[in-house]
């Protein structure tokens, strides 16, 4: 059976990543697949070397390969954020088939979004995600961080850690996205405000409106207002409705000069 021996350029060193079976890793990964156009297709034993990702996280998506086949499920829940954006990188970087990227990239948005940070968390998703601007990671890291800092989310100690995490690029996104929310949150509330203005004004105008109509009627009808004790009873049954009673004369005489 061909077999293919992966290796990690480090800086400083080699790493073996481990012997895998070729069918099964060329079927899995178009980097080594490409790879072994430049490779001697009667060796026995071909090797490839990796660059562009972390050891650990190649190794682990690799042994996925060998254990899953075309089952493959690169599963990221319960990993540190840091973790899943090397995993991610990793997965890049063998440019795994069928794709696990978009789901990946996927967990760290939402992770990003739903969690508080590190500072490794910062550093590392900012590591691999600083050029790539017009990626939703890049957009939902810089937005919840300023979200989180004008919402008091970290503690001054935990604020202060992550600002020293950040980059002097990252610092610089985050400031203006903070000054964009602390705009949009005083628009709001202005406009909040206006509002709440506007329902008072048409509130009185509704009361002034409503005594000027009873006023209207009163008179027309000769009538004179019920007494304090009368409306609070009413109103206490019929919320709203005003009670009045006929003016009367003499002492045992109505208005229009009838008995009592």
């Amino acid at each position: 059976m061909p077999t293919i021996r992966l290796f990690f350029n480090d800086p400083n060193r080699v790493l073996p990543l481990g012997e895998f079976d070729e069918a099964l890793i060329t079927k899995h990964s178009k980097t080594v697949r490409d790879a072994l156009q430049t490779v001697n297709a009667n060796q026995p034993v071909k090797d490839v070397y990796l660059e562009g990702a972390s050891a650990g996280p190649l190794k682990y998506v690799l042994t996925e390969i060998k254990n899953r086949g075309s089952d493959i499920y690169l599963n990221m829940t319960g990993n540190p954020l840091d973790r899943c954006v090397a995993i991610y990188q990793a997965i890049e970087v063998l440019q795994v088939e069928p794709d696990q990227l978009q789901r990946t990239h996927g967990h760290i948005v939402q992770h990003i979004a739903h969690n508080p940070l590190t500072p490794a968390d910062v550093k590392a998703t900012w590591t691999v995600f600083e050029s790539r601007t017009s990626s939703k990671v890049y957009r939902t890291l810089i937005h919840h961080l300023a979200f989180d800092f004008v919402g008091g989310r970290y503690s001054t100690k935990e604020a202060t850690a992550l600002q020293n995490a950040a980059s002097p690029a990252l610092s610089t996104a985050v400031d203006a996205r903070m000054e964009e929310l602390e705009e949009s949150r005083a628009n709001t509330a202005a406009f909040k405000a206006k509002k709440e203005d506007q329902k008072r004004s048409k509130e009185v105008n509704r009361r002034v409106r409503e005594f000027k109509e009873q006023k209207e009627y009163e008179e027309s009808e000769g009538l004179r207002p019920a007494s304090e004790e009368t409306i609070r009873r009413a109103m206490n049954e019929r919320p709203g409705f005003t009670v009045v009673e006929p003016r009367r004369g003499k002492k045992g005489k109505n208005a229009a000069g009838g008995s009592g």
